[in-house]
């Protein structure tokens, strides 16, 4: 799965893959002029949608411990940190 947010630029892009350990999102992107407005939550709450439509349990990903926007931000949409160091899980319910 890709998606990328579009206006009409491209202003955002994410992109999800399966694997045996669950979905993972990967490649998440934001334009810096676009920050704080809610592309990127748009963007990873599709992901979630659509792991949800296709039955996935986990989603995972991988963020650097020094992106402290990005971890906000996937914090507050649900995510938790992992034992994997730089690595966060959602967890479907």
């Amino acid at each position: 799965m890709k998606l990328v947010a579009l206006d009409p630029e491209p202003v955002g892009l994410v992109a999800a893959t399966s694997k045996p350990s669950g979905l993972h999102l990967y490649s998440m992107w934001v334009r810096s002029s676009q920050r704080g407005r809610g592309v990127g939550e748009a963007l990873v709450k599709a992901v979630l949608a659509w792991a949800a439509e296709e039955g996935w349990r986990v989603v995972r990903l991988r963020v650097w411990e020094d992106n402290l926007p990005a971890r906000k931000l996937y914090r507050r949409l649900g995510f938790v940190e992992t034992e994997e160091p730089e690595h966060m899980e959602f967890v479907m319910s």
